[in-house]
Parts: structure tokens; sequence; C-alpha cells
């Protein structure tokens, strides 16, 4: 490369600007506007393929088994490492503002079965006898709560992408913040997350 050869050089920043340097002139900076925040699919994010859920349900006696509900909440786990625990509202498969979108970004923790294992789970319990709706979520609620229990016992910060009290009180993420404060967790804005951390 001769000194007279063009450096491109793109720097990711709040504006995304894009910095061109020629060897024989200053450096000229050109904003592009605010970048495009990106849209994972549930394969990109590692979330289990809904067989793998349907394979893991198993009912006696009108309800899963424990070990049933331990195997469906440890395929349902996604980046079981990390310290904080990423919760809130699924607002939609290619929606960046849903919970599971926002904790893949941010590296956390956080729960996921995707469209395709909840309805798997679904229709398994359904083939099982287990038909009223009331009876369905409360099943889904032990694997969530089985969770939850999890990622207390191992000491993890919780965070929730909106404020947990302005969620609709009919969806689980509701549900996650009640049991959490009942465990004696208590939830304060920072840098747009609701979190339990310092």
């Amino acid at each position: 490369m001769s000194l007279n050869d063009v450096l491109e050089i793109f720097v990711t920043a709040p504006s995304t600007p894009t910095i061109t340097y020629l060897a024989s002139q200053p450096i000229q900076v050109q904003a592009t506007g605010p970048a495009e925040i990106p849209v994972y699919t549930a394969e990109q994010m590692g979330v289990r393929a809904g067989q793998s859920f349907t394979d893991a349900v198993e009912v006696e006696n009108n309800s899963l088994t424990d070990p049933s509900v331990n195997n469906l909440e440890s395929l349902a786990e996604l980046n079981p490492d990390a310290q904080t625990v990423t919760l809130g509202p699924y607002t939609g498969e290619t929606a960046v503002d849903s919970y599971d979108q926002i904790a893949y970004r941010a590296g956390n923790t956080f729960y996921s079965m995707g469209k395709s294992g909840w309805d798997n789970i679904v229709n398994k319990l359904i083939e099982a006898g287990i038909t009223n709706q009331d009876d369905i979520n409360a099943e889904l609620w032990r694997i969530n709560q089985n969770f939850l229990d999890k990622q207390i016992a191992k000491d993890k910060i919780f965070e929730f992408t909106v404020n947990p009290s302005d969620i609709d009180r009919t969806k689980f993420a509701y549900k996650e913040y009640l049991y959490l404060k009942e465990k004696g967790y208590q939830f304060h804005e920072s840098n747009g997350v609701w979190t339990s951390g310092g």
C-alpha cells in the first residue's frame, strides 16, 4: 500500500459516523444516521427446536412430572453463565424491544421456548387431557418458576426491560415480577432497565 492509497475506517458510535482518511488529506467525518438495531432469529439466539420441548414433556396425574419440568426449564434457559437475567414482555419474533432480543444483545441469561417450543408443549398437554387454559398456564408457570428459582439460587441480578409494575397483569412477565417481589427483590430504574442490582 502506498501513501496515496485510500484507507477507510468504520466506527460505530451513537450517530454511526463513517470516517474516511486519505493519506494526502485531513480526516473527513460523515454522519450516516443511527445504527439499525439487529433482530435475531430464535435459532441465532440459541433457542432449542420445538421438537426438543415435545420430547421432554411427560405428564402423570394431569400435571407435568418434576423431571419433565426440570428438563423443559433447562431447554428454555439460555446463556446460563451470565450474572444478569433479563426479563420482560415478549413483544414478538421481530420486535427489537422484546425481552429475549434485549437479553441476547446484552449477553444476559434469559428464558425462551420460542413460539414453536411453547406451542408444542401446549399441544402435548392438551393431548394428555389438560385442556383448561388455566391448567395449561399453571403447568407452563411451573417451568418458568423453576427457571427463576434456579437463577435465585445462583444469586443473579434480575433486570426488567420495562417498568415491571406497568406490565399487563395477564402476562407471565408480570407474574415473574410478583414472584421475585415475594422473594424479597426490589427493583429500581437504572440506565433504562429496572434492576435488582446495586
